[in-house]
């Protein structure tokens, strides 16, 4: 049986942390990131971890860090991509390293390309009226409920209008079934 360290629930807990926020408000919140890194500050000053997925020296964690920051900084600057991605993508660099990076961005890349695709569709219209209709007793049910109709106006609000795919979140997916899967 495989017992989480500290590091290890900080590091979920964390990953859990910008998953949830990139979902509901399509935002990576900056306190968050510094949070993270001051985490891993921490764990690096102490060399309070063992486990080879996680960089075990300064050099590797600066290398992943610049690296994550580098890998995604164009599509930032193109468009492509928010700014919160970047940071996140470069925390989780920090993190993890250039050798952890590679199967997160994969993992993440993979769940991102499959929401865009169910997007695509529904937005198309390829699924004709189906998923409206599934999702409509689930509204209605959400909407006769006060609490959790002022929790939705609540998050629509937070959100601002933003859009897109969260790839933020999928990162955060894909770093803890790296960790996890060590």
């Amino acid at each position: 049986m495989h017992f989480f360290s500290p590091v290890d629930f900080f590091f979920l807990l964390f990953c859990g942390a910008v998953a949830l926020g990139d979902l509901l408000f399509r935002r990576v919140f900056n306190w968050l990131l510094v949070v993270g890194i001051a985490g891993n500050v921490l764990v690096l000053a102490t060399a309070g971890h063992e486990a080879s997925v996680f960089a075990q020296q300064w050099s590797t964690a600066f290398l992943g860090f610049f690296a994550g920051l580098a890998l995604f900084l164009p599509f930032y600057v193109f468009r492509v991509m928010g700014a919160g991605d970047v940071k996140f993508f470069a925390v989780l660099g920090f993190w993890l390293g250039l050798p952890g990076l590679v199967p997160v961005w994969l993992g993440g890349s993979v769940l991102a390309g499959i929401h865009a695709l169910a997007a695509y569709c529904v937005r198309s219209g390829l699924t004709g009226e189906w998923v409206m209709l599934q999702l409509a007793p689930v509204q209605g049910a959400v909407s006769r409920i006060p609490v959790l109709r002022r929790a939705g106006q609540w998050v629509s609000a937070l959100r601002a209008g933003r859009r897109g795919i969260p790839y933020a979140a999928y990162l955060a997916v894909a770093a803890v079934v790296v960790v996890l899967g060590r």
